[in-house]
């Protein structure tokens, strides 16, 4: 046999071989990508089951506010008739007012002020 001909056979087979061990490469890169996408696709599902809780509890606690701010609007409306001073703080409170401020501002007690503010606050 020729020695260009063993030369080249050499050649092929290292060809192959180099060939061969990329294929694998790709295969295992391949494989863990696939791994990976599949944990992804788990944490989002997670995410969203964890979402849609949030969601929920935010909806139950937005209406349970809103009833609040409405029994607080026909108390205050059956208290201070005429008094547009609560409708003022309540304005007021909307616009980022302190406790403080509500107390000496509108002369309403510590307890109406902290009601109005965890009520009105950060509409």
């Amino acid at each position: 046999m020729p020695e260009y001909l063993a030369i080249l056979l050499v050649t092929a087979g290292l060809v192959v071989l180099v060939a061969v061990l990329l294929i694998v490469a790709v295969m295992r890169i391949h494989r863990q990508m696939a791994s990976q996408a599949t944990q992804i696709e788990q944490k989002i599902d997670s995410l969203a089951v964890r979402l849609g809780a949030i969601e929920e509890a935010y909806g139950e606690h937005s209406s349970d506010l809103e009833a609040i701010r409405s029994e607080y609007a026909v108390h205050f409306a059956t208290q201070s008739r005429g008094n547009s001073n609560h409708e003022e703080a309540i304005k007021a409170v909307s616009s980022g007012l302190s406790i403080e401020e509500l107390t000496e501002s509108y002369g309403l007690r510590e307890a109406e002020a902290k009601l109005l503010v965890s009520v009105y606050g950060n509409q």
